[in-house]
């Protein structure tokens, strides 16, 4: 190369793409291969919805219902319709490069490694953004019910208490799969999805029809333009692909695995 060619070689550094490796094509046995595959299908799916319920609907709902009113339902469908379309890519992908990089791994690989760099820098973006939100809606549900027991009076702030699950949950991940993280996620997810239908079975019960009218306070611009808060409540499938090098079987159970995650947040 010429030296008087600075703008020709970033854009070929910027553009330059390397071959995903799977894991499949690494020796047993070899240092290059650091993950072993233990997650089934069903460990995948828990992991999906667990990322998307906690806060998806215990965050999400509070702060979309404001604008849309009782259309806020119709807010979720728009969510979740487009939210389909990039779960069945995310699916096919995945399935192709069953190695852990979720959305950074798959730009690098087709596009380049500034698009690689992009999307690495966007999906930080949101997995800090969600823990931080979660860990919050999290502590705050946390110091609600130290307030009421005998230790009210020595209760610490939301944000020392979000630390505190941001230290226990680190812990849990240093651990690894295979010594019970699997099983807390499972645990986690089952008390979760219990508390929702157990507020959709109580709440039915004293449901008032006539809140249900105007159904659409503000008109449907709001329902539109809120639909994209909504999408943050289907991101599951993100975390899902990205366990794609721990999965026992990638191409078959990570497409089932991300479809079925969805399309479960969307009907709870």
């Amino acid at each position: 190369r010429s030296p008087g060619s600075p703008w020709r070689l970033a854009v070929e550094m910027a553009m330059r793409r390397r071959p995903a490796q799977t894991d499949s094509a690494v020796p047993a046995g070899s240092p290059d291969r650091q993950l072993r595959r233990r997650l089934r299908v069903i460990d995948l799916t828990f992991i999906g919805i667990g990322a998307s319920v906690g806060s998806g609907i215990f965050v999400t709902f509070g702060h979309a219902v404001h604008p849309t009113g009782p259309a806020v339902c119709v807010s979720f469908i728009i969510a979740a319709i487009g939210s389909i379309f990039s779960a069945l890519c995310y699916a096919e992908i995945a399935a192709r490069l069953p190695v852990s990089g979720s959305a950074y791994l798959y730009a690098y690989a087709a596009f380049g490694e500034l698009f690689g760099l992009l999307s690495g820098l966007n999906l930080l973006v949101d997995f800090h953004f969600g823990a931080a939100l979660g860990a919050l809606s999290c502590a705050g549900y946390m110091r609600t019910m130290l307030e009421g027991s005998l230790v009210g009076a020595w209760t610490p702030s939301a944000p020392v208490l979000a630390i505190v699950v941001f230290v226990l949950l680190t812990v849990m991940l240093s651990l690894g799969v295979e010594n019970g993280l699997r099983q807390a996620n499972g645990c986690l997810v089952a008390v979760k999805v219990s508390i929702v239908l157990l507020i959709i079975i109580v709440g039915s019960t004293r449901m008032h029809t006539e809140r249900l009218t105007p159904f659409m306070p503000l008109g449907f611009a709001p329902v539109a333009s809120t639909s994209a808060l909504c999408c943050f409540s289907y991101t599951g499938f993100g975390a899902v692909s990205s366990a794609a090098e721990e999965c026992i079987n990638p191409q078959r159970d990570l497409p089932v695995a991300i479809v079925v995650s969805l399309v479960f947040c969307a009907l709870l």
